[in-house]
C-alpha cells in the first residue's frame, strides 16, 4: 500500500498513529527485493521480537534443520537459506466444536518434563473428543509395545491426564469419586503440575502467533496442519536453546538441539503407523 494512501487515511482517522507506523513498515518490507533482507544488520532485540531467536541460535538451527544455502520459492525467487528460515458443509459440521462454538483442527500432545512437546499428533477434526484424540494418535499402543514401559508402579512409568481421559494401564488422572484425603492432596498436587503442559501449549501460540488468529487461517485453503506441527517442531527448538517456563518449574533440564533432532519424536509415530500397515497387510 502506498505511504502516501496511509497518511491520507490517518489524518482521516480511518487509522491511528500507531497503526500508521506499523503499516509502513510493512509496506517496506513488501517492497524488499530478494537479496535485500540482511539478518545480521538487525540488533540483538530486533532479531529476538521478529524471530524469537538470536541471529546466532538461527544460524544454529539453520544447521541443525539442515536449510540449504540456497532455496527457491514457489515464485521462483531465489532466497538464501538465513533469510527463508525466519520468513464444504459435512467438512464444517465434522470441524465444528460445540465447547468452544467455533471452528477448528484439535491436537494431542505428550509434555515432557523438560519442557519439550515430545509427541504432537494430529491434526484431527475439532468434533473429535480428547479422549478419541488420544485413541487415534496410536500413543497408547506405542507405549504397550514399548520394551521400557511396565505396568508397574515402581518401575513403569504412566501419562498423567485430566477427567476428560479415561484411565488405563498407561494413563493415569485424578480420583473423581469417594476421594480419600490422602488422594484428595494427589489431585491437588498433579493439578498443579499438570498446568506445566498449558504452558508448553501457551509458548507455541506466544512464539508463533499466526496460529492464534483464526481469522486469516482457511481450512482447505492453507495447510494448518502443517502450521502447527511446525510450530511445535521450532518451539521445542526454542525449548532446547533457551530453556522453558515447564523446565525451569520442573527443574529438569531440557537436550540439546542436536540431542532432540537425532531423536525426532515425529519419525517414531510415522515409523509406528507404517510399520503397523505393513504388519496388517
Amino acid at each position: 500500500m502506498d505511504k502516501k494512501l496511509l497518511v491520507i487515511m490517518c489524518e482521516e482517522g480511518g487509522i491511528d498513529e500507531e497503526e500508521l507506523v506499523i503499516l509502513g513498515r510493512l509496506t517496506d518490507q513488501a517492497k524488499m527485493r530478494p537479496g535485500d533482507f540482511d539478518l545480521y544488520k538487525l540488533s540483538r532485540q530486533d532479531c529476538l521480537e521478529d524471530f524469537r531467536f538470536s541471529s546466532h541460535q538461527l544460524e544454529i538451527l539453520k544447521e541443525a534443520l539442515e536449510f540449504p544455502d540456497i532455496m527457491y520459492t514457489d515464485a521462483q525467487h531465489v532466497s538464501p537459506g538465513m533469510e527463508a528460515l525466519p520468513l464444504d458443509y459435512a467438512t464444517q459440521n465434522i470441524c465444528y466444536t460445540g465447547h468452544k462454538k467455533e471452528h477448528g483442527l484439535k491436537y494431542t500432545g505428550v509434555m515432557a518434563p523438560c519442557g519439550v512437546m515430545y509427541l504432537m499428533c494430529g491434526p484431527e477434526p475439532g468434533s473429535f473428543h480428547d479422549a478419541k484424540l488420544l485413541y487415534r494418535s496410536e500413543i497408547l499402543n506405542m507405549m504397550k509395545e514399548s520394551r521400557t514401559w511396565t505396568t508397574t508402579p515402581e518401575t513403569g512409568y504412566h501419562l498423567y491426564g485430566d477427567q476428560a481421559y479415561k484411565s488405563t494401564p498407561q494413563v493415569v488422572g485424578p480420583v473423581r469419586y469417594n476421594a480419600s484425603p490422602l488422594e484428595t492432596a494427589c489431585n491437588a498436587a498433579m493439578k498443579t503440575l499438570r498446568i506445566s503442559v498449558e504452558w508448553g501449549s501457551g509458548k507455541i501460540g506466544n512464539l508463533s502467533a499466526l496460529n492464534n488468529y483464526p481469522e486469516d487461517l482457511k481450512l482447505g485453503l492453507q495447510p494448518l496442519g502443517m502450521y502447527f506441527r511446525v510450530a511445535t517442531l521450532l518451539t521445542n527448538c526454542h525449548t532446547c536453546l533457551n530453556s522453558s517456563q515447564t523446565s525451569n518449574y520442573i527443574a529438569v533440564e531440557p537436550p540439546t538441539l542436536a540431542e532432540y533432532l537425532e531423536n525426532y519424536p515425529e519419525d517414531h509415530i510415522d515409523n509406528y503407523k507404517r510399520g503397523k500397515a505393513v504388519k496388517e497387510a
